[in-house]
């Protein structure tokens, strides 16, 4: 558990970083897509203290979304092919924000939803237990993460709202969510 501290406070210890790596790994995504004639787009914005990166890219396999996110340096990305390779940048966005919620666009058409949450809060109570130091990654994701494999869809839709032109010849993709953001955050944002 302890890496994970050491990642977001020392990787990420700005908050502008996190802008670097939410559009690498949609980036990233964008580039595994099948090239043909479809538009691939992403899109970021900030709106009622929360901060959206959208992407219509591959997403992640649905098989494999779970483990992901409740992994550490886990990923199928190719150091020399991809920008990002690590494993590790989706956590960047924990320390400015209350909730960081992941959302897998698996069938965008057929509301086909994953998604995994972790919430901020209870991220730094449990930093300041006793006990934080030996807890093992996989325990700490089990005490602050939750993950559904059918969220709220109308909620989706309605963050998407006027992005979903970004669905009309694909399929797939990935949202982020920060919740709740950081002043620190909202400073850069600004």
């Amino acid at each position: 558990a302890s890496i994970v501290s050491i990642i977001t406070e020392s990787l990420y210890d700005k908050p502008i970083v996190i802008f670097r790596e939410y559009i690498q790994n949609a980036v990233d995504a964008m580039a595994k897509a099948p090239q043909d004639s479809q538009v691939l787009s992403a899109h970021f914005w900030f709106q009622d203290n929360n901060l959206y990166f959208l992407d219509n890219g591959t997403g992640i396999a649905s098989s494999a979304f779970e483990t992901t996110m409740t992994s550490i340096a886990r990923s199928d990305k190719v150091k020399k092919e991809n920008i990002g390779y690590k494993g590790i940048g989706r956590l960047s966005g924990l320390p400015y924000c209350s909730s960081l919620t992941f959302i897998n666009i698996d069938d965008y058409a057929n509301n086909v939803y994953q998604e995994y949450r972790i919430d901020g809060d209870k991220y730094n109570n449990t930093r300041s237990r006793t006990d934080f130091n030996q807890m093992s990654f996989n325990e700490l994701m089990k005490e602050i993460g939750t993950f559904a494999e059918a969220p709220d869809f109308s909620r989706i839709k309605g963050i998407i709202g006027e992005r979903s032109k970004l669905f009309d010849d694909r399929n797939t993709g990935f949202l982020v969510i920060l919740e709740g953001i950081s002043p620190v955050l909202q400073t850069t944002i600004e």
